[in-house]
């Protein structure tokens, strides 16, 4: 970023139009001392009051509609009325680091309402979902590719634990889940997430219902292992 006429311009400006273009290299800040490379926290076990610093809302966020204090060491969403994922304003993200990478979460779904859609998302120019949705009075897990569910299946119980395997170089990804924390399964094909939206791959928790404002979920704890820098910054 640099000052232009009283204005900040973020990247180049290649074409001299007044507004900058993301760059993929740059200079690193020259802060007059040694630093190590560093990447932010990933994990989180939800135990502090406040939001962790690495997480970002996809949309201006609805603060009563979600609570790190409500059920003490989770994160608990409460659904929010939405047509689809795109719309659903409790979408809590992080950029993803490296590129391979697992990441996990466990989701305890006894409070759904009818109507409800909760899980783990990878987001880029297209959007893909695993989660817990509950139609007609039954409960499924899902996977959802930009919009449209390809897989469920019924399922019974109180959490699970939902983990997206993640290679970048190879532009490769998938989901798993399990009902023990042990036994993965895969659900869903691999698929490839295409550039766009300027933001990157994220990976997200999301909660919204399609019918009302019912129901909720609580997110235990998310873990993420990724061959990034090993030194995280803690705070």
């Amino acid at each position: 970023m640099h000052w232009k006429n009283g204005w900040p311009v973020i990247g180049v400006d290649m074409d001299m139009n007044g507004i900058g273009e993301p760059v993929t290299v740059w200079t690193k800040p020259r802060t007059g001392k040694q630093s190590i490379i560093t990447v932010p926290q990933t994990d989180d076990d939800f135990s502090s009051e406040k939001l962790s610093l690495q997480w970002q809302f996809n949309h201006n966020p609805e603060n009563k509609a979600w609570s790190l204090t409500e059920q003490k060491g989770m994160l608990t969403f409460h659904a929010l009325r939405a047509s689809s994922f795109k719309q659903a304003r409790n979408t809590l993200t992080q950029k993803m680091m490296g590129y391979k990478g697992t990441a996990t979460t466990k989701m305890i779904y006894t409070e759904l309402a009818e109507g409800q859609y909760c899980g783990l998302a990878c987001i880029g120019k297209e959007n893909y979902l695993i989660g817990i949705a509950k139609q007609n009075g039954k409960t499924f897990l899902y996977f959802e590719k930009d919009g449209i569910i390809k897989q469920k299946e019924t399922i019974s119980g109180e959490d699970i634990y939902l983990r997206l395997e993640a290679d970048a170089k190879e532009n490769n990804y998938q989901f798993l889940a399990s009902q023990d924390g042990k036994s993965y399964k895969e659900i869903g094909t691999s698929f490839n997430m295409k550039f766009g939206n300027w933001k990157g791959v994220r990976i997200g928790l999301y909660c919204y219902n399609t019918q009302s404002a019912d129901g909720k979920v609580a997110f235990d704890w998310f873990q993420y292992e990724h061959d990034g820098p090993s030194i995280q910054n803690k705070h």
